[in-house]
């Protein structure tokens, strides 16, 4: 995001932040698709309202939340490389209690991502998967000014690949769980709180050569918000507990290291119908690294009834992972990444027709490397760059798209940042055809450059050129509560890589039933 690697941006499901203190930020191959009912993102530095992590962004992921009668949903599918996908949801409201509850299995074949096996001790075969998710969000109104909710996720990920020997079956398995409680009240008409306790688990495992981690964080906040008018003033306290624990036989110790950061947070907004401004602050107390402090300015100007000028001013940053400072390559010297971000956004809405754009400078200091033998603070950065989407009605059909140009690059030698391209574009065709719903998305991506090895094992730069991909979907009722859809992606099975020697995947069909039942 925003020409960041993946460690710089927050991700929460359900509230709960998911990290790993091994490899740092998420890891998205173990959150499944299938809990997903809606994805928010937010582009920026908000270290000030969120802490450490939130340097070009935050994701937040939300499962569904029950309401109304009783509602079960299956669904099943099959797909290419003998795919094939179940899965199983009921959702309701009963009064004051609501409930939702939801699982899901998928396997798949797979296919060979190793491009030049020459280059490796790998086994030229395909890699599988299969992956395994339930969730379940629970909620009570005990009144009308109270509520307790409760919400847990698992998933559980068997991943094949290569990693050599030829003979070797490698396998990599990923263990997700979160959990959350949740006390939501009303106190006055201006003043709201809200008061959680979470955790989430990531245990990542490699076998036969074998490798384990267990990332554990522990999270309690109280939130407060208070509203009045054009005025709200918010106030948040938080406690966050990161652990880790490392058992590979690559190693010669086990890694078992904790810490804590306590955080308090504020902020200010005014918004009339013309003009708003929002101020944040906050301050983290990590009992490794000390005290860091962060602040956020952001103001508009809504000029016309469609057009709205903003701009914005913010300081984050992210605290070194645990592997970082306590293994043995680690170094308990390091210090927080930082950023300054400025940015300048555009914004018209009007009769369907929509159009946003941002340019942004995002200026990062004290990166981690890792040097010869061990991690440090050495790395410099900006990121920058103009980020656009746009949208407008054609008759009963949408067009829509983005379109990136930004130019990440190292301060000290002038170079691209690695496995990212300068160039990103998005546009997508949705409507009516024939009593389905069809759509067409085209996917395009300038050339990168990744670092490989030269036959006398010398790091060298790679040149990995830019690809387009066209994906297709068809979606109708075949009778009231039964549905089927249609996804062709990569229709012209594309080859193209994102990463050096390992191809994308190619051409996949994937045909899906879906059954609702409602009382």
């Amino acid at each position: 995001m925003r020409g960041a690697d993946s460690r710089f941006t927050a991700v929460l499901i359900d509230g709960v932040r998911v990290d790993s203190q091994a490899t740092g930020g998420a890891s998205w191959a173990g959150i499944p698709l299938a809990i997903v009912d809606r994805i928010e993102i937010v582009r920026g530095p908000l270290s000030a309202v969120y802490g450490s992590d939130a340097v070009a962004g935050v994701i937040q992921i939300f499962t569904r939340k029950g309401s109304g009668s009783p509602t079960v949903t299956l669904g099943a599918g099959l797909g290419s490389r003998s795919t094939y996908k179940v899965d199983a949801s009921v959702i309701g409201g009963t009064g004051a209690f609501d409930y939702a509850l939801a699982m899901a299995t998928q396997r798949s074949h797979g296919f060979n991502a190793i491009t030049n096996p020459s280059n490796y001790l790998y086994g030229p075969d395909d890699d599988g998967h299969r992956t395994s998710n339930a969730n379940a969000r629970l909620g009570w109104q005990l009144n009308s000014d109270h509520r307790v909710e409760v919400s847990s996720v698992y998933s559980q990920t068997n991943a094949q690949y290569d990693a050599g020997p030829p003979a070797a079956d490698d396998h990599s398995f990923i263990d997700l769980k979160t959990s959350r409680a949740l006390w939501s009240a009303r106190w006055t008409d201006q003043w709201r709180s809200q008061m959680q306790v979470a955790q989430s688990i990531e245990m990542y495992r490699t076998e036969p050569q074998y490798s384990n981690t267990q990332t554990h964080i522990r999270t309690g906040s109280w939130q407060n918000d208070w509203q009045s008018g054009e005025h709200g003033l918010h106030l948040t306290a938080e406690r966050r507990e990161d652990s880790l624990v490392n058992d590979s036989t690559a190693y010669s110790a086990r890694l078992d290291s904790k810490r804590s950061q306590n955080g308090l947070a504020g902020g200010y907004d005014w918004r009339s119908q013309t003009y708003g401004i929002q101020l944040n602050a906050r301050t983290d107390d990590d009992s490794e690294f000390g005290r860091h402090d962060t602040g956020a300015l952001a103001a508009g100007w809504q000029f016309t009834d469609a057009w709205r000028l903003r701009a914005s001013i913010g300081t984050s940053f992210r605290a070194p992972t645990l592997y970082q400072r306590f293994s043995e390559f680690g170094n308990a010297n390091l210090t927080p990444e930082k950023a300054l971000n400025r940015e300048l956004g555009l914004k018209y809405e009007h009769a369907g027709y929509t159009f946003d754009a941002a340019v942004f400078h995002n200026k990062l200091t004290n990166l981690i490397d890792f040097v010869v033998t061990q991690y440090q603070n050495t790395g410099r950065a900006v990121l920058q760059g103009l980020s656009t989407t746009a949208g407008m009605p054609i008759g009963n059909w949408r067009l829509s798209g983005t379109v990136d140009l930004q130019s990440p690059k190292n301060v000290d030698t002038g170079d691209l940042l690695v496995r990212r391209a300068r160039q990103h574009f998005n546009a997508q065709l949705d409507g009516p055809l024939l009593g389905w719903t069809v759509g067409a998305q085209v996917q395009a991506s300038a050339h990168r450059e990744d670092l490989s090895y030269d036959a006398s094992f010398n790091t060298v730069r790679v040149r990995l050129p830019g690809y387009a991909v066209l994906n297709l979907t068809a979606q109708r009722d075949l009778v009231p509560g039964l549905g089927v859809l249609l996804r062709v992606d990569n229709v012209f099975d594309r080859e193209y890589q994102t990463v050096v020697d390992y191809r994308a995947n190619l051409r996949t069909v994937f045909i899906g039933m879906k059954w609702t039942i409602s009382r």
